[in-house]
């Protein structure tokens, strides 16, 4: 009997070891990958830039709110790159029919930022630049939308974990 409990507890004993081990090689290994943050406005800049735009006579949708999406894989068979954004858009001021479509298209909206996102690799997102991807965004959302046009897509945040 007691040889029994020897060997049950020997066995306890190396499953712990095992799981402490690999928990270990696990955290060493992810320790090394941090966010990369593309662009990031703090809050005081958000709120300048809104401010400007309710002078020029436009108005800020942040109804899309933080949003992840997955880039295209590098290579065949490997994984995307998690993207967080937070998209805004600027549309002519008090259009209130045109504010009442963006917010009842939200989950389109979102779907076609993930579509988007999806078709290209990180690596040829940067390389198309910010003013290009952001022009080839508008012309699909606009594409969505019905009474009035985007004006100009901004991101509050745009974070990508390489």
């Amino acid at each position: 009997m007691k040889i029994e409990l020897n060997r049950i507890l020997f066995f306890i004993l190396i499953l712990m070891l095992s799981f402490f081990t690999v928990t270990t090689i696990v955290v060493i290994t992810k320790r090394n990958i941090h966010p990369k943050i593309v662009t990031q406005f703090s809050p005081e800049e958000m709120e300048k830039r809104i401010s400007a735009f309710q002078e020029a006579n436009l108005s800020s949708f942040t109804g899309i709110e933080r949003l992840r999406v997955v880039t295209k894989p590098e290579k065949e068979g490997g994984n995307g790159v998690s993207i967080v954004i937070t998209p805004w858009f600027s549309y002519t001021k008090d259009d209130s029919e045109f504010l009442e479509e963006l917010s009842k298209k939200v989950p389109k909206i979102r779907t076609i930022l993930r579509e988007w996102f999806s078709r290209y690799t990180l690596t040829e997102i940067k390389s198309m630049g910010e003013t290009a991807m952001k022009m080839e965004l508008i012309d699909e959302l606009n594409r969505a939308l019905v009474l009035n046009k985007i004006q100009g897509l901004y991101f509050s945040e745009f974070v990508y974990l390489d």
